[in-house]
């Protein structure tokens, strides 16, 4: 996903591109493409709604369309925290000391969490045993589109369990639903001199930290 690409407001950022919303997003076109080649109609998507026989689609819990019995894939993102792994953190830099020229970089673990959701417990089991198996093969075309830089080839996958939790609505027993968990991780570039509004970000930063006295104030 080029930055082109992006909605306006993901490009209006001190730090660049929401990667975490790029993680996401890379999931889910790798799903669609997936399940664009399912060898039958069962579960093949389609860009066109009214020909799809699967919904792919982001955040918990889904609502779907009115009788709507197709399965459904939900990718969601977990925690992300910052791991100081970076040169820069090791040795104490600090944007603040002017006599110093540096860039901050650093690295984010995180999962992604892609649930299978079907009315039976056989085609929510199907669903996620075909996206376990498909993200150790196509983890480095994940990771092209620009928001993560690694993903684990290592994924997990849950047995079939209750989704009334998942399906807003739902009875129990109504969906079912498998997780497939899958680690990424996520490269940063902190800071840099040349990124001119993060530079007046730590101005402004430091005047609120450090003000001038008012003129008449001094002892």
């Amino acid at each position: 996903m080029r930055d082109d690409e992006l909605p306006d407001a993901l490009k209006d950022s001190l730090f660049g591109p929401d990667k975490m919303y790029m993680a996401s997003r890379s999931y889910i076109m790798f799903l669609q493409g997936l399940f664009s080649a399912w060898p039958s109609d069962r579960f093949r998507w389609s860009p066109d709604e009214s020909r799809s026989n699967i919904v792919i689609t982001h955040g918990l819990p889904v609502q779907p369309k009115t009788d709507s019995k197709l399965p459904i894939l939900v990718v969601t993102t977990a925690d992300v925290a910052w791991q100081g792994a970076g040169a820069n953190q090791q040795m104490g830099g600090d944007p603040f000391d002017q006599q110093r020229s540096f860039s901050w970089n650093d690295i984010a673990p995180s999962t992604a969490l892609i649930h299978a959701v079907a009315t039976n417990d056989t085609e929510a089991m199907l669903l996620g045993w075909n996206i376990f198996c498909a993200i150790p093969l196509f983890k480095d075309l994940i990771t092209r589109p620009g928001g993560m830089d690694y993903v684990d080839h290592r994924p997990s996958l849950s047995p079939v369990f209750d989704a009334a939790q998942i399906v807003r609505g739902a009875l129990p027993g109504q969906w079912w639903a498998t997780r497939v968990v899958s680690p990424f991780r996520i490269a940063q570039q902190l800071y840099r001199p040349d990124n001119v509004a993060l530079r007046n970000a730590v101005t402004a930063i430091y005047e609120m930290f450090h003000p001038e006295p008012e003129r008449g104030s001094e002892v």
